[in-house]
């Protein structure tokens, strides 16, 4: 399948105007070089009353042809998509793009995405996201959680054991996308970073619309993937379509989930609990979160390995493995691995591109190298990564040499 006649981008800002404006650069780029007319592509930035905003980065996005809608208060994620897909227009058949402000597409990225985009029954399309331009860290996939999920996460903070399991099989499920030669793969649910539909979708989903606004932040992906295989259709990750996700810039977290963000979460995974399993069900998984939480930060997300500590870090480390594998190493913000980006890496020793490390948050990091097919770990590592995180979003001109030199 070619592009789409009309794409309709739709884009929550919270703080992030200058991400926001690279993206849809990139977007355009992308869509021209696709062979998309630029009249086609509608841009929509909801601007869910950022703080500390500078004007001059929100005039920069309308100057760069996107409908500014200026919410007054802060509407949370999903509400801030509602509204902007309020804003937009298109045929059936058109399609809609909602967006993290914190992307980049990269040189070829869309032509590959929309290559096989008239699949039968398909739902959600979804590209593959890394965190840095040479795509060599990438981010996992996304799993439904079932209510014995939430159960196994709380025990998880506390039980070695329990995690290590959660780990394993999270991992498993990682190896199997990034190893896999299918382009097209049918997944349970699709990273809401980044999604792609037809505006036949929302018939389909008959009135439910696009995001349940009950979801503040998070959840609301996991909802709408859900609700898309109940109406009969497919989410379908495409990875040979390739994006950088400048991680947790949008959510404005860095390395910290405390604050905002974390109260927003339990708020969002209470709504989803009960929508999916009733009132119950929820009130019982927030009794576990707070035993969990009242033990104590030093109780709690133990260590399930033996980490080699690295230190303090301003440059990356070498990694040292006992053999030459295929091996999959994973990095955490937790030594419990709840989630992990990932690289496979052969060879007996490896370490960061220069271009991935500069992405990186400071703070404490967790790392190890796991067996291929088993997820069976065979070195752990920790260390605290004292330099700063480049603070610019990528640039067209340094994407375009990136591709140049390939």
């Amino acid at each position: 399948m070619s592009l789409p006649r009309r794409l309709s981008a739709l884009v929550v800002n919270y703080g992030t105007a200058r991400f926001a404006s690279a993206c849809l650069a990139s977007l355009e780029r992308e869509w021209l070089a696709a062979g998309g007319a630029r009249e086609q592509l509608e841009l929509v930035v909801v601007d869910n009353a950022s703080p500390h905003e500078r004007p001059e980065d929100l005039v920069a996005l309308e100057a760069r042809g996107a409908r500014l809608i200026r919410a007054t208060e802060n509407l949370g994620y999903a509400r801030g998509a509602n509204l902007a897909l309020a804003h937009s227009s298109g045929a059936p058949d058109d399609w809609v793009a909602v967006l993290n402000p914190d992307l980049f597409f990269l040189p070829g990225s869309l032509a590959a995405l929309f290559a096989e985009a008239a699949l039968p029954r398909l739902g959600l399309l979804a590209p593959a996201c890394y965190v840095d331009p040479t795509c060599e860290l990438a981010l996992p996939p996304h799993q439904p959680p079932t209510l014995g999920d939430f159960v196994a996460d709380v025990a998880a903070e506390h039980s070695p054991a329990v995690a290590l399991r959660r780990a394993s099989s999270r991992a498993r499920r990682a190896e199997a996308v990034w190893r896999s030669n299918d382009a097209c793969l049918a997944l349970p649910m699709l990273s809401g970073a980044a999604l792609f539909f037809p505006r036949t979708t929302l018939v389909a989903l008959r009135g439910s619309g696009l995001f349940d606004e009950r979801f503040p932040l998070y959840f609301e992906d996991t909802d709408l993937a859900l609700r898309v295989r109940d109406a009969g259709l497919v989410n379908v990750f495409e990875s040979r379509a390739r994006i950088v996700h400048h991680w947790a810039r949008s959510s404005g977290v860095g390395a910290d989930f405390d604050g905002e963000p974390n109260a927003r979460f339990h708020v969002s995974r209470r709504a989803y609990v009960e929508r999916r399993h009733g009132k119950l069900a929820a009130r019982a998984i927030d009794a576990l979160s707070l035993a969990a939480e009242a033990r104590g930060p030093s109780e709690r997300c133990p260590p399930i390995h033996a980490f080699e500590a690295l230190g303090c870090r301003a440059e990356a480390p070498e990694l040292r493995f006992p053999r030459r594998e295929n091996w999959v190493v994973e990095l955490a913000l937790a030594p419990h691995f709840p989630l992990a980006a990932g690289v496979l890496v052969d060879g007996e020793r490896w370490r960061f591109n220069p271009r991935a490390w500069e992405w990186l948050f400071a703070g404490r990091y967790w790392l190890r190298a796991l067996e291929p097919s088993t997820a069976r770990c065979v070195a752990a590592w920790t260390f605290d990564k004292t330099s700063a995180a480049r603070q610019d979003p990528l640039t067209l001109e340094e994407t375009a040499r990136d591709r140049g030199a390939l």
